[in-house]
């Protein structure tokens, strides 16, 4: 099984970042955590939550599939992932996470 390339995914989040003239405080101040981490986040050394991803997507203006598909093998290997990352979240999360998938699912063909 092939696992996230969290290198690509955090290049993608400094190419967005940088694209919006964002530094990585600003961005680590929008999403409430410290600029190390972002740095972390964006050199891949450190692995982000599912909630830190739809946080940072939803700041840089971006969607998750933007973030993960290339970066995962199939949608096999995609839903794998979203339901480990889900597993740690509470019922309430889940919800949200559905009503966000819902919604983008919903709209895929405008985005």
């Amino acid at each position: 099984m092939k696992n996230i390339d969290y290198t690509a995914v955090g290049r993608k989040i400094r190419e967005q970042r940088k694209k919006l003239k964002i530094t990585q405080e600003q961005l680590a101040e929008m999403c409430e955590v410290s600029p190390s981490y972002i740095g972390h986040i964006e050199r891949g050394s450190r692995n982000l939550s599912m909630n830190m991803a739809v946080q940072l997507c939803s700041v840089l203006g971006i969607g998750l599939d933007y973030l993960f598909l290339d970066s995962a093998e199939n949608s096999n290997e995609i839903t794998n992932c979203i339901t480990s990352a889900l597993s740690a979240c509470s019922d309430e999360q889940k919800k949200r996470f559905f009503k966000t998938i819902k919604i983008l699912a919903d709209n895929i063909n405008k985005i």
